[in-house]
């Protein structure tokens, strides 16, 4: 397996800007294990989804509309420059002797804005040439030296003065030359076209690779990969919808036709197998757990895996990567270890399938059970063995324990909400009682009844039970779980006062019926 570490940052162009919201815990998360902000924006591959590609080239076939599109958005001190260069550029042409002689002068460098930006800003500013003439702008590679003088002796700019060369290492010219020169108007019109095209593909970028994988169909390996998939729906694709079952439908069927979640995988194994010891949180210590397993003479002709080193794009390459590619929390990494783990995990499943029934609660034992292979078993037979459990994608903090992608999703179980009042029926202290509950995990809290009841809604069923246990001898407290009838006030009145109607009625009836038997 070879691994790839791919920084990837959003292409934005006017009106598209991105955001970022973060957390300043994540924020520290990332510079914890070594995350150079610096470098994912200076190096990162840009992406596009499919809408914004669309807007991004109808921009283009526009002529950029008002502002710029550049792969950043015009600030205003952008536009101050923009509109002084184009002041001095037009002042070098009325200064030209002859109005219509042909004419050459290089831009500028505005910024960090692209060439193609500037392009498109400066050709709503700039003034209509005369009669007979037009302008065109042209971007070429930079060359030093004097460049000669126009048919005229209009002497051109230097070409190679270093605020001339444009981001993208190229120079900008602004050129104004007859109408009746139809040969360069061609050239100068292929060129822009060329270039155009060249700015949209390289802001689609990543987005590219991710299309290629959707056509080629190939499964999906990921370890809690319900947020990615989210992600890369909506960076790489389309805009998330608002139904939650379109998109499942739409990415099962369309993006990812076969999708395994090695955390998924490891909660079927370590219940299949009895392995309550296997770690499930950290894709590093399933690995090791289950390459013990296999060194201990269990495996059954295990896979080997092989790491051929890292591969990184020539974006990043230079960037002092050295060894660092082995780091939790990389990109590369992450994938290679749930590669790695969704393979032992594989292989397991299929000793554990084809073993008897007498030695199935054995699969973690130090002996294959048995079960022997002639050769090394083929990915075809993995896919067999994992087919049922494929598609399932695992939740955390949720009510159920996984989505199911192409099927209606598990029945969601939760926990069930608790009552907590007091015996003598006083106020209770909402601070006191969450500083209790997060002992024992998540969990929403609400009074009720001006404070005398505090609704508890525990995140597992595990920590409703240890609560419970912790108040069971409570003298003071009493939890119990929640009933509609017994504990809605607005309910209880409701029923007492129909209880009182209809005893009242029932009362005058049988009054009725005393006077009229007297």
């Amino acid at each position: 397996a070879r691994v790839f570490n791919v920084p990837l940052y959003p292409a934005t162009f006017e009106p598209l800007g991105r955001e970022f919201v973060c957390t300043a815990a994540s924020l520290e998360f990332l510079r914890r294990h070594g995350l150079d902000l610096n470098r994912v924006v200076d190096c990162g591959v840009y992406y596009l989804n499919e809408a914004q590609e669309a807007q991004l080239r109808r921009l283009l076939n526009a002529g950029g509309g008002s502002g710029g599109t550049g792969v950043e958005p015009l600030g205003a001190a952008d536009e101050c420059e923009l509109a002084a260069e184009a002041e001095r550029i037009s002042n070098l042409l009325s200064a030209a002797p002859d109005p219509s002689a042909e004419v050459r002068i290089p831009v500028r460098r505005i910024g960090c804005v692209s060439s193609l930006g500037v392009r498109v800003a400066l050709a709503a500013r700039l003034q209509r040439p005369a009669d007979g003439c037009q302008l065109l702008l042209r971007c070429e590679p930079p060359v030093g030296g004097n460049l000669g003088q126009t048919g005229d002796g209009y002497c051109r700019a230097e070409a190679a003065a270093a605020d001339t060369i444009q981001p993208d290492g190229c120079v900008l010219w602004v050129v104004r030359q007859r109408q009746d020169s139809t040969s360069a108007a061609v050239v100068g019109a292929s060129d822009d076209v060329a270039e155009t095209e060249s700015f949209a593909l390289r802001c689609v970028g990543f987005s590219r690779v991710f299309r290629a994988l959707v056509n080629l169909r190939k499964p999906l390996v990921g370890h809690n990969c319900f947020l990615d998939l989210l992600a890369m729906y909506e960076y790489f694709y389309r805009p998330l919808p608002v139904d939650y079952e379109a998109w499942k439908a739409e990415s099962f069927h369309r993006l990812t036709p076969l999708v395994w979640d090695t955390k998924h995988l490891l909660y079927e194994f370590r219940s299949a197998c009895k392995f309550n010891s296997l770690p499930i949180g950290s894709l590093e210590e399933a690995r090791d757990a289950l390459t013990a397993l296999d060194a201990a003479g269990g495996a059954g002709s295990a896979p080997t895996i092989r790491q051929l080193g890292l591969a990184e794009s020539s974006a990043t390459s230079g960037g002092g990567g050295g060894g660092s590619w082995a780091a939790a929390h990389r990109a590369g990494w992450d994938a290679f270890m749930a590669g790695e783990v969704f393979l032992r995990v594989s292989h397991r499943m299929l000793l554990l399938s084809l073993r008897p029934p007498a030695t199935a609660v054995s699969a973690v034992s130090s002996d294959s059970g048995g079960v022997e292979f002639v050769r090394r078993p083929s990915f075809a037979a993995y896919r067999r063995v994992l087919e049922s459990r494929a598609n399932c994608v695992n939740l955390i903090k949720a009510k159920q324990h996984c989505v199911k992608l192409d099927a209606p999703d598990p029945k969601s179980r939760r926990p069930p909400v608790l009552v907590l009042r007091r015996w003598d029926g006083g106020p209770i202290d909402l601070l006191w009682v969450r500083d209790l509950v997060a002992i024992f995990g998540l969990a929403g809290l609400r009074s009720l009844n001006s404070g005398r009841q505090i609704l508890i809604a525990m995140s597992s069923f595990a920590g409703a039970r240890d609560l419970a246990k912790e108040l069971a001898d409570s003298e003071e407290f009493w939890l119990e779980p929640h009933s509609r009838l017994r504990h809605s006030l607005p309910l209880r009145l409701a029923i007492w006062m129909g209880t009182a109607g209809f005893t009242a009625l029932a009362l005058r009836s049988v009054v009725k019926i005393a006077k009229r038997v007297l």
